[in-house]
């Protein structure tokens, strides 16, 4: 019975780490949006839906992209924002593409903050040791849910379904998203 109640208690508190975890992934993510918003001019406000766009380097086309963009990766992170007395959250998913098998495929998935880690040798990937940069894009219409938007990231690929790093590329894939998203 004593080492039942023991179980319990400790289950008991690595739900309450958990749960404090995810409130300061909460935060975190919100105080990304806030800045993002904040140099863009725009203030946030409860219940509404907002995007900003992610820009990273990443490995294998640095050099090409660098010329061509000033970025190697980019995606859009599309939330809803929470704001209470003792909360401040921005519940996101990102939109993104990639490449597997030659063909462009896009991919939805919750928004992780991307972990920076400085670069100390082989094992990392530089794509690890940039930290992210991020740009206001602007608010969501009220309509835009994440199936209406997986399925127009899923449209663009459909359509467009050749990479090519100058005209049809991450950066063309989250604009276009964005531009069909936007609130008016």
């Amino acid at each position: 019975m004593q080492l039942r109640n023991h179980i319990l208690r400790c289950l008991a508190l690595l739900g309450l780490l958990a749960l404090f975890a995810a409130a300061v992934t909460d935060q975190e993510r919100y105080t990304i949006l806030e800045k993002a918003a904040s140099d863009a001019g725009q203030q946030l406000q409860d219940g509404h839906r907002y995007a900003m766009y992610e820009y990273w380097w990443n490995i294998p086309n640095v050099q090409e992209c660098a010329l061509r963009s000033g970025f190697g990766h980019a995606r859009l992170i599309v939330g809803d924002v929470k704001i209470s007395r003792n909360t401040r959250d921005f519940r996101s998913h990102t939109w993104d593409i990639f490449l597997h098998d030659g063909k462009m495929l896009s991919l939805t998935e919750p928004w992780k903050v991307r972990e920076f880690k400085e670069y100390k040798g082989p094992w990392h990937t530089l794509a690890d040791s940039v930290k992210s940069q991020y740009k206001w894009a602007g608010e969501v219409a009220g309509n835009a849910g994440n199936k209406q938007i997986s399925k127009i990231g899923e449209d663009y690929v459909e359509e467009w379904p050749n990479y090519n790093i100058a005209s049809n590329n991450c950066a063309t894939y989250v604009w276009h998203v964005m531009n069909k998203i936007r609130a008016t």
